[in-house]
C-alpha cells in the first residue's frame, strides 16, 4: 500500500484544495527512445530532471469489469508533425507510461507508473487517439513448458504399460 504525505490526504478529503493534481505521460518508441512527454497542464513541468511539455490530454482508464481486458485510450493533441512521423514510421508497438504527480512536488510520483502498449493509433489535424492495453498474458502458453517423451518420460511409461 502507498503511504502519502498528510498534505496530500488532506487535499485528497478537501472540499476545495489549492493542490493540483497532473498526469505525467510519456511515450517511447520500441527501442525505448522517448518520443514525447506531456503534461496535463498549461505549462510545462519539470519531473525528475525531465522537462514534460503542457499539452492537453485525455486519459480514459480501464473499467473495472471481469469481462473488459483493461484496454485504456489516450487522446492526446497534435502538437507537432514528430510524433505523427515516428508513428509512421514504427513497425514495432510503441509504449506509454502515465503517472500522477502534485504540481508543488512534481518527482514525486503518487500512483503509477502505469505501463501500456500502444496497439491502435488514429490521427488527424488537431488529435492523436491511441488505444492502450496492458500485456496480455492471456495468449502467453499455459503451461509453460511441453509434455512430450523427452520433457516428462514417467507420464509416458505409465501409459506405455496399461493393458489394451
Amino acid at each position: 500500500m502507498r503511504t502519502l504525505a498528510q498534505t496530500i490526504l488532506a487535499a485528497l478529503y478537501a472540499d476545495e484544495t489549492e493542490e493540483v493534481f497532473l498526469l505525467l505521460a510519456t511515450v517511447s518508441l520500441a527501442d525505448a527512445t522517448v518520443a514525447l512527454r506531456v503534461v496535463n497542464n498549461p505549462e510545462d513541468i519539470t519531473s525528475n530532471s525531465n522537462v514534460f511539455t503542457a499539452s492537453n490530454f485525455e486519459l480514459v482508464l480501464p473499467s473495472y469489469s471481469d469481462s473488459d481486458t483493461g484496454a485504456a485510450t489516450i487522446l492526446l493533441e497534435n502538437i507537432g508533425q514528430t510524433l505523427i512521423a515516428s508513428i509512421r514510421s514504427e513497425s514495432d508497438p510503441m509504449t506509454v507510461s502515465i503517472d500522477l504527480i502534485v504540481a508543488s512536488d512534481p518527482d514525486t510520483a503518487l500512483a503509477g507508473p502505469w505501463n501500456f502498449t500502444i496497439r491502435k493509433v488514429s490521427y488527424n489535424l488537431t488529435s492523436i487517439r491511441a488505444d492502450l492495453e496492458h500485456d496480455s498474458y492471456l495468449d502467453e502458453p499455459y503451461p509453460v513448458g511441453d509434455f512430450t517423451p523427452n520433457t516428462t518420460p514417467g507420464l509416458f511409461k505409465a501409459v506405455a504399460s496399461l493393458p489394451v
